[in-house]
């Protein structure tokens, strides 16, 4: 099966150039609530509905909801933490190889698909298991599946959040807000393995969290590879080209990015857009095809959309 990346003749060039597509911070999406619509997942759905259970099983019916409350703010505190230091990074594909609203959204002056195997990338992807990366089908459903490491891991960090939670609610003598502070306060003061618990968890929960969006968005059928990235400037965490944080302009803005590097043979198809001269778009696309050494087919849109 073929998913298909839509861009300019800039990008194009970019990407065959490289052998690399670009993955975004998830922050500056051109959804921009993205993160928001994941944040309000984890309050509405599983996840929620795992830390109610685990608080009435361990708190006294009176005091549960309270803790219930707190231990989802805690985890949120430390999302907002993780993602300072290890942010999400997305690109994104579509299942449809020649889809009029990509043209006219990313590509209304003219431009290109770029049709990959997703076996290929798959199967490149699971070759670089070091790297927290995957590529997975958006869900548009509110809700978030836990897979049974899933569950592992969020039962792991429940037990260590827990004693953290309520020396946090003693201290602020139950008063949340205060607790919430105290919590974001001392958690680097917490010990190496509960941390590295906190860690684990919370960077599974953010990879699985960038596969949600908005149902509004459900006929675009994405396909996305997310990786969660590195802040910090420590070279031995530099030493991966596809964790090496880069910057691109877009207007006024420096956007944070990685690259994410395929084979040749990924590459199956490119279909030319609606373009002013698809003769000369032919011509020079088979021209770089040969230079580079690609096999990868040509074709030509037959969306009915004019570009000036």
């Amino acid at each position: 099966m073929n998913i298909y990346h839509y861009t300019s003749a800039e990008g194009l060039k970019g990407i065959l150039f490289s052998q690399s597509i670009w993955m975004t911070n998830i922050k500056y999406l051109n959804d921009h609530q993205e993160l928001q619509h994941a944040i309000s997942i984890l309050k509405q759905g599983v996840i929620q509905s795992e830390i109610d259970k685990f608080c009435n099983d361990k708190f006294p019916v009176e005091e549960a909801r309270l803790y219930s409350e707190m231990h989802m703010k805690a985890l949120i505190a430390y999302l907002d933490t993780i993602d300072e230091r290890s942010p999400v990074f997305v690109t994104s594909f579509i299942t449809e190889r020649d889809y009029l609203r990509q043209w006219m959204s990313y590509c209304s002056k003219g431009g290109y698909s770029i049709g990959f195997d997703e076996a290929n990338i798959s199967n490149n992807i699971s070759l670089n298991r070091a790297e927290r990366i995957d590529i997975r089908h958006v869900s548009y459903k509110n809700n978030v599946k836990l897979t049974h490491s899933f569950k592992n891991k969020f039962n792991a960090y429940l037990l260590v959040l827990s004693d953290a939670v309520t020396q946090s609610l003693k201290d602020a003598k139950l008063d949340i807000n205060k607790a919430v502070s105290n919590f974001k306060a001392k958690i680097q003061e917490l010990s190496p393995e509960i941390l590295e618990i906190f860690e684990d968890f919370a960077k599974e929960l953010m990879l699985t969290t960038s596969y949600q969006k908005n149902s509004h968005f459900e006929d675009e059928k994405e396909v996305r590879i997310s990786c969660i990235g590195n802040n910090t400037n420590d070279k031995a965490n530099q030493s991966n080209t596809n964790n090496r944080v880069n910057f691109y302009s877009k207007g006024n803005l420096l956007v944070p990015y990685i690259p994410f590097h395929f084979e040749k043979e990924a590459v199956t198809e490119v279909i030319i857009g609606p373009n002013i001269d698809q003769r000369l778009a032919i011509d020079s696309l088979k021209r770089l095809k040969e230079s580079h050494e690609y096999n990868f087919e040509i074709n030509v849109s037959e969306a009915p959309l004019r570009t000036f």
